[in-house]
């Protein structure tokens, strides 16, 4: 290799070692966003096998993707708003994606569906 391409390379690794960071600054600023939107700073999170952009636990209980916390702030949704969605998911299947369930997507919709199979919960 000639020293312009080592230089370049090294330049090219640089850059994308920046960018690399910049994704993961942006992922933890989002959590952090709905960490005080939803829960009011109250939860601790962390990336689950500390990947930021994968999935996000709040403290065991909510998890959340990137592209959920991005439609939370868009929409400017509440806890209650988020609350109705997430107790859906846990008592039905299948789960309705957040996008579907803002577009008016309910699991009373899909019953005529041969796929829908309500959750059995012990009383």
């Amino acid at each position: 290799m000639k020293q312009q391409e080592i230089i370049d390379n090294m330049r090219e690794h640089c850059t994308n070692l920046a960018l690399c960071e910049k994704f993961s600054n942006v992922c933890n600023e989002l959590a952090e966003r709905i960490n005080h939107r939803l829960f009011e700073d109250s939860r601790e999170f962390h990336w689950i096998l500390d990947t930021p952009g994968g999935l996000c636990d709040f403290e065991g209980t909510d998890f959340l993707s990137p592209d959920e916390m991005v439609l939370i702030l868009e929409y400017n949704i509440s806890y209650d708003q988020y609350a109705e969605w997430r107790e859906a998911n846990l008592t039905h299947k299948p789960t309705i994606n957040l996008r579907s369930w803002l577009m008016g997507l309910r699991h009373e919709m899909l019953k005529s569906s041969p796929h829908y199979n309500p959750i059995k919960t012990e009383q």
